[in-house]
């Protein structure tokens, strides 16, 4: 969360790449701002319906590429931990 002190307003983050749905709660007294409550809520994609018609298309588009994206690029017997979510090039 960053306070913008020129206008007195909170300007919420949301986390990255919509995987969590941001919560403001504010308790507003005598037309101030007297107490909050700030969460992220995860958004497990996994859980939600895929829409179709974007997945028909998404199929259609790497299907051209199937075996390239099918390629083993190397294997591990370890559990590796994926950090820097913004600068990784992997996708979950």
């Amino acid at each position: 969360m960053v306070s913008n002190a020129k206008a007195g307003r909170w300007s919420p983050t949301a986390g990255s790449h919509g995987k969590f749905l941001a919560v403001l709660d504010l308790d507003v007294k005598g037309g101030r701002i007297a107490d909050y409550r700030y969460r992220l809520l995860p958004v497990f994609a996994n859980l939600l319906p895929a829409d179709r018609e974007m997945a028909r298309l998404i199929e259609a588009n790497a299907a051209p590429y199937a075996e390239k994206l099918a390629e083993k690029l190397a294997v591990t017997e370890a559990l590796l931990y994926r950090r820097g979510i913004s600068a990784a090039p992997w996708i979950n």
